[in-house]
């Protein structure tokens, strides 16, 4: 069970209370969505403000209390790329962060692993979230890596890029990771990569579409990884998919040796 998701497919959505109306919005976040609007201003940081903070340990109190017996727990995850929605302001703030949250789930529940889902930018930027400290402070580390959005990946279907990034993150923090995201948004069977381009709330989007081959055994793209902990499976978990609507403009790009399905990589079987 995930905890706190405060960023999903392109804004961040933050309920009316966290906003800091009288404050201005700092560079670089994502756009805010609150109340079903737009809104341009400030939110409070998950990671340190004492009214979020109060609020998130009601909601893991409440929560593991009421559901840690159940059959469906599997384990406890703290966030969804919490890094989306707000950066600690220092890597000391979100360690300290993670071990409170993960002190108070086990002084409820003893038994579920607890977790917390981080992405590749946790191991390239200084997002006081970063791989090797968080996952100190958990019980499993999980990773979600898309090659199409990274910037060392050697292409969109970058057969090796989950496996490096398990492998390196377990390298950082002295533990086997599981990846919890990956894959691809699908082309119709038969149909070549593409990049979707369309407008959503006031600003344009990209999303890049993989070919789609008609055979059903050969049309997953994603990577069977050496770490016995990387699940492998259909391209299903990948974020954004888009619905087609009249509002997408589709442009079709050039096929290459990195978005067909004839990649010299590994195949799940």
């Amino acid at each position: 069970m995930t905890f706190f998701t405060g960023y999903m497919s392109g804004p961040n959505w933050a309920p009316p209370w966290m906003l800091l109306c009288d404050e201005p919005m700092p560079d670089g976040v994502n756009q805010v969505i609150s109340g079903g609007r737009v809104v341009d201003c400030a939110v409070r940081n998950p990671f340190e403000d004492p009214l979020v903070l109060e609020a998130e340990r009601l909601l893991l109190s409440t929560v593991v209390h009421r559901y840690k017996g159940h059959p469906a727990i599997g384990i406890w995850n703290l966030g969804n790329e919490p890094d989306n929605f707000a950066w600690p302001t220092s890597h000391r703030s979100g360690m300290v962060w993670a071990e409170q949250m993960t002190s108070l789930i086990k002084s409820i529940d003893p038994f579920h692993p607890v977790t917390c889902g981080l992405h590749a930018e946790s191991l390239q930027q200084a997002n006081g979230l970063w791989a090797g400290e968080i996952f100190g402070a958990v019980d499993i580390a999980v990773m979600h890596g898309y090659p199409m959005y990274s910037d060392w990946s050697t292409g969109n279907l970058d057969p090796w890029f989950v496996p490096f990034m398990c492998s390196l993150t377990s390298a950082f923090c002295g533990k086997p990771t599981m990846a919890e995201e990956f894959g691809a948004c699908t082309e119709a069977p038969g149909s070549p990569s593409t990049t979707w381009e369309w407008k959503a709330i006031g600003r344009d989007r990209t999303q890049f579409m993989a070919p789609r081959p008609i055979s059903p055994a050969t049309s997953v793209v994603s990577s069977r990884a050496c770490s016995p902990l990387v699940r492998t499976g259909p391209c299903s978990g990948a974020s954004p998919t888009m619905p087609r609507t009249s509002g997408h403009r589709r442009r079709v790009t050039k096929r290459s040796t990195s978005d067909s399905s004839a990649w010299s990589g590994p195949m799940v079987r």
